[in-house]
This record gives structure tokens, sequence and C-alpha cells, in this order.
């Protein structure tokens, strides 16, 4: 149960691990942290990103992906799908700043969704010449003042004629923002947690914490006894750890209480008993505690 509860701990603080990813979490091309985020105005949440190394280079400076992966594109929060190209509008436009590097680095601010799940993610794209960026920055701007006029497909054209223009181009993400009611709550507890800190406290609340956890697994474990199950060996263990994981996530992001998530134990064994497997048992969570709202759909 050491390991069990070492491993929900490690998961509460994933919880917060904010990643730009490929289709179905693979590969993560940029990390950051969502409460070392801070407010940048206009209701928005920001967070520094750092990119990933994917071949072993350890200079993030240098780490770029190929403009196709713009086209399955994933923003993922506490390893959760929260917007991606697929499931969300994505709308952008380019920037009014000026160059960040010469003729090779530009940025256009892409949108995604809203408004109960929504992010900005700043595309910085290297490789891309200054002529046509201009270009497409006075026509997106010309469609943008015109109201009988559509918009310019920024991100359609990113896709099409940059990338087939400009093969070598290539895009990064340093920074993102997040906006809308599913982070709300976890902003406004961010927030009040740092007002609200007690240096002596500190250690004593990691306790009180820790003990949380252990009676939560400890529950977990009672009940599947109770249901039957024999608690050894790995498919135990790993009905254990699925528990823990969705009482993690009730506690994290629907901000229950430990006693409201005791509370549901015995279902959350039931249904982890009833599944056909991880991603079945956490839709299932999904659904019945409305945490699904996270996946953006």
């Amino acid at each position: 149960l050491q390991e069990t509860n070492a491993m929900l701990c490690d998961q509460l603080n994933a919880t917060q691990m904010v990643q730009i990813t490929g289709p179905r979490g693979m590969p993560v091309y940029a990390t950051g942290s969502f409460k070392d985020g801070r407010r940048v105005g206009g209701g928005l949440w920001g967070v520094d990103l750092a990119m990933v190394s994917n071949d072993g280079d350890d200079n993030s400076k240098s780490k770029k992906v190929n403009l196709s992966a713009l086209e399955d594109i994933e923003i993922r929060l506490g390893g959760v799908l929260y917007a991606s190209s697929r499931s969300h509008e994505v709308k952008a436009q380019m920037t009014n700043s000026k160059d960040y590097d010469g003729d090779k680095r530009k940025e256009v601010q892409c949108h995604f969704g809203g408004p109960v799940t929504g992010v900005r993610l700043p595309v910085r794209v290297s490789g891309w010449p200054k002529s046509h960026w201009s270009n497409v920055q006075r026509r997106d701007f010309s469609r943008r003042d015109n109201a009988y006029r559509p918009n310019l497909d920024v991100y359609g054209l990113l896709l099409e004629e940059v990338r087939e223009t400009y093969p070598r181009a290539q895009a990064s993400f340093h920074r993102v923002s997040f906006f809308g009611n599913c982070v709300e709550g976890m902003v406004t507890n961010l927030i009040d947690n740092n007002n609200n800190f007690q240096p002596n406290d500190g250690n004593k609340r990691e306790e009180e914490k820790e003990e949380e956890l252990w009676n939560i697994a400890n529950l977990i474990v009672a009940t599947l006894r109770e249901a039957g199950c024999e608690d050894v060996g790995e498919p135990f263990m790993k009905r254990v750890n699925d528990v823990q994981m969705a009482a993690y996530v009730m506690l994290s992001v629907n901000n229950e209480t430990n006693e409201g998530v005791e509370a549901e134990v015995g279902n959350l064994v039931r249904f982890q008993l009833e599944s056909r497997s991880t991603a079945d048992f956490l839709s299932q969570v999904g659904m019945r505690y409305d945490i699904s709202k996270l996946v953006g759909n």
C-alpha cells in the first residue's frame, strides 16, 4: 500500500501538468505546470512551456516540430485531454508583434474552443520568411477589418500554404493560456491556497494529506476484498490503482471533500469491476461525476 499511496501522491502532482502533445497524448512536444502559472489579463491563466526532446537533444531552444503536427495537436491538463484541433474549432490570427528573430521566427495566435474549455496557444514558426509572413499578416488584418468578408483561415494556411511553400518551416510552443468554466475552480483554489499559505503549517498539511490518501487507499482495498477480490498479485493492484486514480480526479478536478470521495468508493469499486479496461472505467467515472467535460466534447 505504501507504493500505491506514493503512486497516488505522484498522480496528485501530475494533475497540474500541462502538456502539448500529438494524438492520444503522444508524442509530448512541450510541458509546463498549471500551478506555476499566473493571471495574464482578460480572465486568462498563463503557463510557460518548455519544449521536450524526443531525440536526446537537451537544448530546449533547438527543439521544434514539423508544421504537420498541428493537424492533430492536443492540449492536456493533468493528463486529461482539455482541447485539441480535432475536438475544438481552431481560429488563428496573426499577431501585431514585429520580428522575433530576423526573418526566421514568427508567431501565430491560435484559439481553441471555449467557453467551457478554452485555450490560446501561440505557435512560433521558424523558417517562415519575413516576406511571406508579412504578406499573410496584411491579408489577415485586411479581412478582419472588413465586416463583409470572412476572416482568413490562418490555421489552415499554416497547414497547407506555409508547409508546402516552406517544407523546412517548424513550430515550437513556449506558453499557453487557459480560460473557460473548467479551469476557473482550479485557478480560484490555487490563488486561495497561496493567499492562505502559512509557512509553519506546510509540513503539517503535507502530513494530513498523506494520511487522507492513506485512509482512502485502505478503504479501497477493504471494499475490493468485500466484493470478493483476492488481494494478491498484479490484477488486484491494478484495480486499486484504477480506483485511486478516479478518487484523485474527484479530489483535484471536482474539488470533492475527502468524506465525499470516501462515500463514493463503493460505487467506484463497482464501476471498476464492471469495466472492460482502465479507459472504460475512467470514462464511466467521468460521465457519472461530470468530469468528462474536461475532454472538451
